[in-house]
């Protein structure tokens, strides 16, 4: 008890450690904006696609949308993911993540589809749009639910993550509770007990799976539960109005529903009920091994997901392949930056030393040497592609017939961040590779950026000091790492 009093007025020294470690990923801050709507001071992120000048008008734009007590960082996986084939939105709701507060009265259900209604009219992406795939997660599957509706033939689907269905006899008694009595200092004193235990605490522990041990994860849902708003969320949650059944009939555009198994925040019963009442529309797909953040705890899963609902039911022109196909008609889509350095830069190098793992450039679609069939014919020990490279790869990744392929987007020239190099790790350690098979990872030649992640993989995983990880590295693919910013980079990250 003494402890949860101490916690109302005060952050333990692991809280404060995690806050002041968590900046905005990397996609976030690259294009986050601040609006003003109504009033109300909004922080939105606006990534266009790089390649959208190039492709026909009129595709769908991606707009992702929280829930209570959420924030648009949530959506970092997404937004990066959808972001190489789609024009992509994101949105902190009044109250959460970095937007800004407003009158009490205004947390409605209702308030909040107006305001980003208003936010789609601005027209911030440098592409005008008049098509829209809606994505929300929790509470925010109900706000888009609503949107899908104001927004008519705009809407051409939505897909709800962890939905929430009707809200039990006390929910809504607390919800008029709240409303009419100042329950504050008591909501603070139940949070501080709630977060006791840190990453192991009741708070994370909620909304993650059990099967969730990275400690990645819970460092970011820790901090995600910090930042929340404790006079927001009561404002959002008394005033929260559960989607009625006839607004789910309504909806008449296609819906895909994930549900997560372990989710103990709305539980998979609660994604059957509105598949439902939404009817043929709709279709259900669930996660097993994750929690209420399904986003964050199966990203890959969760993109995959999206993706191949896209493809299937919304609109092809947001799919890769077909961008693919309609790039070709226009120009050489597998062109490669400095062709005639790639040319040079061996293809594939040895297995590094202690590990599963080797480095290689870059394949290209059409190359008589170095393409997807070749490498599949000629490395029959190679079981897995970890593609690190930003942009969409000069080849059909789908064209690969027993080599799984990856995608880990990371930025050219700059060294990978530790957030990136744990997200590396936890991939490779995922994928099953028997004693004489290997992972192949490349940037554009797979040197700096490949070399970097490999090197920390030797480092954490195996033990390896920086210069005895460099000089592996180097033996495995010459020249190995030879950026200089990436080797201090490395010594200053694992030796200070």
């Amino acid at each position: 008890m003494l402890r949860a009093l101490k916690g109302v007025f005060s952050y333990s020294d692991e809280e404060l450690a995690v806050l002041k470690a968590g900046g905005d990923p990397q996609i976030v801050h690259r294009f986050t904006k601040n609006i003003t709507v109504d009033g109300v001071d909004l922080r939105v992120v606006v990534a266009p696609n790089r390649e959208t000048p190039k492709l026909p008008a009129g595709r769908p734009i991606v707009f992702f949308v929280h829930g209570l007590g959420g924030q648009l960082n949530q959506f970092e996986h997404q937004i990066d993911y959808f972001n190489y084939f789609a024009d992509v939105l994101a949105v902190d709701l009044p109250g959460h993540g970095k937007s800004g507060d407003q009158p009490f009265a205004h947390y409605t259900s209702d308030r909040f589809v107006d305001l980003l209604e208003k936010v789609l009219e601005m027209q911030l992406l440098p592409t005008e749009f008049n098509k829209i795939l809606l994505v929300g997660h929790s509470m925010g599957t109900h706000i888009v639910l609503r949107l899908a509706h104001k927004l008519r033939d705009k809407c051409m689907g939505c897909v709800c993550i962890a939905p929430p269905a009707v809200l039990s006899d006390g929910v809504k008694r607390a919800q008029t509770f709240i409303r009419w009595f100042p329950v504050r200092p008591v909501f603070e004193y139940f949070r501080a007990a709630d977060r006791n235990g840190g990453f192991d605490s009741p708070s994370v522990s909620r909304v993650l799976s059990q099967a969730t041990t990275s400690r990645r994860i819970r460092e970011k849902q820790l901090r995600t539960n910090l930042q929340v708003r404790s006079a927001s969320w009561l404002a959002t949650f008394s005033q929260m109005k559960p989607l009625a059944e006839y607004e789910a009939a309504r909806v008449d555009v296609p819906v895909l529903i994930i549900a997560a198994v372990d989710d103990k925040v709305t539980p998979p019963e609660n994604a059957e009920i509105l598949v439902e009442w939404i009817g043929k529309n709709s279709r259900l797909e669930t996660i097993t091994a994750a929690g209420h953040s399904v986003m964050i705890e199966r990203p890959e899963v969760v993109n995959g997901l999206i993706a191949d609902f896209i493809d299937q039911e919304v609109d092809k022109t947001l799919s890769l392949a077909w961008q693919l196909s309609y790039l070709a008609t226009k120009t050489d889509k597998w062109s490669l930056k400095n062709e005639e350095k790639w040319k040079q830069t061996p293809a594939v190098g040895q297995v590094v030393p202690h590990s599963h793992l080797r480095g290689m450039k870059t394949l290209r679609q059409t190359d008589d040497e170095h393409s997807p069939a070749l490498l599949e014919l000629n490395h029959p020990e190679i079981v897995a592609v970890i593609d690190i490279s930003r942009e969409a790869p000069p080849y059909d990744s789908s064209t690969f017939s027993r080599i799984k392929y990856f995608k880990l987007p990371t930025v050219s020239k700059i060294p990978p961040s530790k957030d990136e190099v744990a997200q590396f790790i936890e991939l490779v350690d995922s994928i099953n590779v028997e004693k004489d098979q290997s992972i192949g990872v490349h940037c554009h030649y797979g040197f700096n950026r490949t070399g970097f992640f490999i090197c920390s993989y030797l480092i954490e995983r195996c033990g390896l000091t920086v210069s005895d990880a460099l000089d592996a590295y180097a033996r495995a693919r010459p020249t190995g790492v030879h950026h200089p910013h990436f080797v201090d980079e490395l010594h200053v990250r694992y030796e200070q």
